[in-house]
């Protein structure tokens, strides 16, 4: 019972990978035993359900809300769990790409604020900053990208 307390606990790391989230999960359900007699009684074959509660916890513990209310608005509500991390994987890797891509075509310059979106020199991008004004922190920004999409 406390391995399965543990395993709905879980939550993926910050900068972690959703395989390695996903691992770890299946690591912990090993332990869980989700296997069900099946309840014909001229069957007696023990069914496995592990898949699906790691599909489940997976879908519980996105460490990016943003990809969390995605998957769980997508059309198709049926993913088995290798659907499931690859779309987590898309959207992680895109998010990454546009980070180092914004981070590329930006710079900031000490006590720089942009209260309105700026063009940070690619179509279809805009970027907010909000700088400290403190000198403590001058070498210190929030960014947050805004992706339009055509």
């Amino acid at each position: 019972m406390v391995a399965r307390v543990a395993l709905h606990n879980m939550r993926q790391d910050r900068d972690e990978p959703i395989r390695t989230f996903g691992a770890r999960l299946a690591g912990q359900a090993g332990v869980c035993k989700f296997t069900i007699k099946c309840s014909l009684d001229t069957c007696g074959c023990e069914v496995n359900y592990t898949e699906a509660i790691v599909r489940d916890a997976l879908i519980r513990g996105v460490a990016d809300p943003d990809i969390q209310l995605d998957l769980l608005s997508h059309k198709k509500q049926d993913m088995s769990l290798e659907d499931v991390l690859q779309f987590v994987e898309a959207k992680e890797a895109g998010k990454r790409s546009a980070f180092r891509l914004l981070d590329t075509h930006t710079r900031l310059t000490p006590h720089q604020t942009w209260s309105t979106p700026q063009a940070a020199g690619t179509r279809g991008i805009n970027v907010f900053l909000l700088k400290s004004t403190k000198k403590d922190y001058a070498h210190t920004a929030v960014r947050r990208a805004m992706v339009n999409v055509p």
